[in-house]
């Protein structure tokens, strides 16, 4: 973002491949969104807003330009490249920037392999331990339970470790189960995990992800993959702070606590100016103690227009 000058982001999603409908992004808005403080995970360095937009009302934006956002969306549906072009409005935003310190955990146990050859490398098992919590009601409840999205993965990586650890002599390899925080929030665990596993990374040879057990419909999209780092099921994001503790047992677990910054932003307004300024608080970022292993997390409630 710096090298091209700019400051700020507008989202606009594809409505030919939009998961969420929009009705439900802007019911929840006022969600604070999360990221990682520590610097090494600041993917946007100098954005001052982001905003996502409702594309319905998107061609506003290109007015003038000499593009429609409807040729934009057919380009972006059928993966073809995208032109690069100025607009000729501006956006204006006043915004209020409210930041709060919040920790969590990621979960690593250990079992390790019977093979002596084979023992020093690790497959993992995970899936995330966070849903949506409280958000807009339904039928006047407003508890988000996530029996499925993920409860259902966190209990079956629990319930193999229980089966496995009950039969340590099956497994030739060591394993890692892996329960991973804020994966809702942009798969916090998941990238913090990535970027400081808790064995080396040349020794993980697999992960497999579990995601959302369907009892409704055939599972799908099962995926493991390890090009240097572990991944969850979608692109990263980032991971949490830990402080770590093991139970030396057969098994061993260690709680990775994440430290994080709850950041709202709330938008006064936004109107579109030929000529604009955009206001926002910058983002500060705890230091860092040497008693934590890891990050904290910045939490961002962004405006929706």
């Amino acid at each position: 973002m710096q090298p091209a000058g700019a400051i700020g982001t507008m989202n606009i999603a594809n409505p030919a491949s939009m998961d969420i409908p929009w009705s439900r992004i802007s019911v929840n808005r006022n969600h604070p969104s999360m990221d990682l403080a520590d610097a090494e995970f600041n993917e946007t360095p100098g954005q001052q807003l982001g905003v996502a937009f409702n594309p319905a009302s998107a061609e506003q934006l290109f007015a003038g330009s000499g593009h429609t956002f409807a040729e934009l969306a057919a380009l972006g549906k059928d993966r073809k490249p995208l032109p690069h072009f100025p607009l000729s409005v501006l956006l204006k935003a006043n915004a209020v920037i409210l930041t709060k310190s919040l920790e969590s955990s990621n979960i690593v146990a250990k079992l390790p392999g019977s093979d002596p050859s084979l023992k020093n490398e690790f497959v993992v098992l995970s899936a995330h331990i966070d849903h949506i919590g409280i958000g807009a009601p339904i039928n006047g409840d407003r508890i988000y339970n996530g029996a499925m999205d993920d409860g259902s993965g966190s209990a079956l990586v629990m319930d193999i470790a229980a089966s496995l650890k009950a039969h340590p002599e099956k497994i030739r390899r060591s394993i890692l189960f892996l329960l991973v925080t804020a994966e809702e929030k942009g798969l916090l665990g998941s990238k913090y995990f990535a970027a400081h596993p808790t064995v080396a990374a040349k020794s993980i040879v697999a992960d497999v992800n579990v995601e959302h057990v369907s009892p409704h419909r055939p599972a799908e999209n099962t995926q493991s993959r390890w090009p240097g780092g572990i991944r969850s099921g979608q692109p990263g994001r980032s991971h949490r702070a830990v402080h770590g503790h093991q139970t030396d047992r057969r098994s061993r677990a260690t709680s990775q606590h994440v430290h994080s910054q709850a950041i709202s932003t709330t938008s006064s307004g936004t109107a579109f100016r030929r000529s604009s300024a955009t206001s926002a608080s910058s983002l500060v970022h705890p230091s860092k103690k040497s008693s934590r292993i890891g990050s904290p997390i910045v939490t961002t409630r962004r405006a929706t227009t």
